[in-house]
């Protein structure tokens, strides 16, 4: 199970599932994404019906409003989103958050990441910077970068790669853990997804 899955979705699993097998004839899945999924602090949960066009007519039902009443409640100050949308819609330019969706997915029903149905491990590649910093800051963010002694740094913990000078490679899902580590130090960065898969 994801780690950073937020209370609210935990505690709703049961209900979200049956709901899927229930209707499982015109949804192929229930896919979270966004913030939730890369351990930032979310303040909205983005949720994805993904219909599988067998029963366009019966399509024309809005299974995201009737899944978005069954999580919601009226106490809550987090905003849920929830889309209905058919898998070639995944890949249509028009439809900008297709390719984050592929990448950072995670299935609410059979509990993985959608990259991994495509075996593809998915990351945050990072492009950083330490103009701003002096040599002695410079010294200090090694050391909580890669470590010292005994004393693990957070490219471990995080299970991330150094792959160059200025170059980072994240597991997708710990991306918000990163974005703040290099924000906490003032460091610029630039971010890109990338979907990577084992050459036999």
């Amino acid at each position: 199970m994801l780690e950073n899955l937020p209370k609210k979705l935990k505690s709703k699993l049961g209900e979200i599932e049956e709901f899927y097998f229930k209707n499982s004839s015109y949804i192929d899945d229930i896919v979270l994404y966004g913030s939730s999924v890369r351990r930032t602090r979310p303040r909205d949960i983005d949720i994805l019906v993904l219909l599988n066009g067998k029963n366009k007519r019966e399509e024309d039902r809005d299974f995201s409003y009737e899944l978005r009443k069954l999580i919601e409640e009226e106490d809550s100050e987090m905003e849920i989103d929830v889309k209905g949308k058919y898998l070639e819609d995944l890949f249509n330019s028009d439809f900008l958050a297709g390719g984050s969706i592929i990448l950072e997915g995670y299935s609410l029903v059979s509990e993985e990441f959608l990259a991994r149905k495509l075996n593809l491990d998915t990351y945050t590649l990072f492009r950083y910077d330490l103009e701003n910093l002096d040599k002695n800051e410079k010294t200090k963010y090694t050391y909580s970068l890669k470590g010292r002694g005994e004393h693990s740094g957070i490219l471990k913990d995080l299970e991330g790669l150094h792959l160059a000078r200025g170059v980072i490679l994240i597991p997708i899902q710990n991306t918000g853990e990163f974005k703040e580590f290099l924000e906490r130090w003032g460091v610029k960065y630039e971010e890109y997804r990338i979907g990577m898969t084992t050459v036999l």
